[in-house]
């Protein structure tokens, strides 16, 4: 696709945040944290004939320039590509994310910096309104996709997606969504997915901020957020692979003491 091609009509689009953004940026430094940026958006540079990507912030978006089941292959695979690559990266940090892929209208101008529409307000909330770490479909992507299903087009892609009732921050019920299905191609990679998983959630406690001396998991809103949504998503992979339940741990209540405590706790010192 053209850098300079203005975008106005309906296309698919992909939106991710990174949870917990600020923290990481008080706790690398910005240049580090830039360049592991461009060094996930060079995975999926393979990409850019028909993807767009732009980041801004904790933010990243993906975009084709319609709706044709080639290019949903396209966003689907980078997109998924770059979930899992900023997932299961070996080095520092480890970027866990929200992520939805959407249809919809959507106008893109890139030489001069303007993006809009409902496509990407859409996915916005979608994404931002999850409480685990995942990526989804959205219902309007869904009902696109199985529309061409249903005039005879195929792809074994999109079993890289499966049914779940995705956890919400602000609703009373879950979603019931297609969530990605973590894969990375290697015979032990559900264990990779949960060694990664706990990695995050440890960079998670590093970066928090000081609290109170005594407080604890109970009584520390931060610490009970990132147990809630690690914790879910923990669920999601014990759903799709229940052999990891030999991975599970119990996980005791331990004092938070500015998150000092609980990370030597944790036997975090090492980071």
């Amino acid at each position: 696709m053209e850098n300079n091609k203005i975008i106005d009509g309906n296309c698919w689009l992909a939106y991710f945040d990174i949870l917990g953004f600020s923290n990481m940026v008080e706790s690398f430094p910005v240049e580090f944290v830039r360049d592991k940026f461009k060094e996930a958006l060079k995975e999926v540079e393979q990409f850019n004939a028909i993807c767009r990507f732009k980041f801004f912030s904790d933010s990243f978006i993906f975009y084709t320039e319609n709706v044709s089941p080639y290019s949903f292959q396209c966003i689907r695979g980078a997109s998924a590509f770059f979930f899992r690559a900023m997932f299961t990266r070996k080095k520092l940090p480890h970027f866990p994310m929200r992520g939805c892929l959407n249809v919809g209208k959507f106008y893109a101008d890139e030489e001069n910096g303007i993006f809009f529409g409902r496509a990407l307000i859409d996915a916005y909330h979608c994404a931002e309104g999850q409480n685990w770490i995942g990526f989804v479909l959205s219902d309007e992507a869904r009902r696109k996709f199985e529309d061409y299903e249903s005039k005879g087009f195929k792809s074994s892609k999109y079993s890289s997606f499966h049914e779940y009732d995705v956890p919400y921050k602000k609703e009373a019920k879950r979603r019931n969504l297609l969530a990605y299905r973590p894969y990375s191609g290697s015979p032990n990679y559900p264990e990779r997915w949960w060694e990664a998983l706990s990695n995050m959630r440890n960079e998670a406690f590093l970066a928090l901020p000081d609290e109170k001396e005594n407080e604890n998991i109970d009584t520390c809103s931060k610490c009970k957020r990132i147990f809630t949504k690690y914790r879910n998503t923990e669920n999601y992979l014990l759903f799709l692979y229940p052999s990891l339940q030999s991975e599970v741990r119990i996980e005791q209540d331990e004092p938070c003491a500015g998150c000092r405590k609980k990370k030597g706790n944790y036997g975090l010192e090492k980071y």
